[in-house]
């Protein structure tokens, strides 16, 4: 599935940019309730909560690029774009797509070993493409 490949790409991109935590399946604990809360940078908690904002402003638009050719997985990013969050929410968008393409059920793994297994390949197709 090339979506576990861009997810796993993602998630390197991630950690060199310092956003990883704001791609988790909950909300940082120190992310505001809405991207509209003021902040008082003055204190040690605002600060905090200024720092979990950045990441998960970081982290949008790079699900954005990562996602973008698939259109699909794309209206997963329109999906974490909430009243609170205007120009989303990372770890919404994380949670939605875990849901849709992460199995946590043995059901659901054995669906998806069943369609890895029914996948036939054409004469002269090279399965390392």
């Amino acid at each position: 599935n090339i979506l576990v490949f861009i997810y796993l790409q993602f998630q390197a991109v991630a950690r060199l940019g310092n956003y990883a935590s704001a791609i988790k399946d909950k909300s940082e604990a120190d992310l505001p309730a809405t991207d509209a809360v003021v902040l008082d940078l003055t204190k040690e908690s605002g600060k905090k909560m200024q720092q979990a904002k950045t990441r998960n402003t970081k982290a949008v638009p790079a699900l954005t690029i990562a996602l973008a050719q698939d259109a699909t997985a794309l209206t997963y990013v329109y999906g974490g774009m909430t009243k609170e969050w205007p120009d989303g929410l990372a770890s919404k968008i994380m949670k939605d797509l875990n849901k849709k393409y992460v199995p946590d059920n043995q059901t659901a793994k054995t669906e998806m070993k069943l369609k890895l297994m029914n996948i036939k390949m054409k004469k002269g197709e090279n399965p390392a493409l």
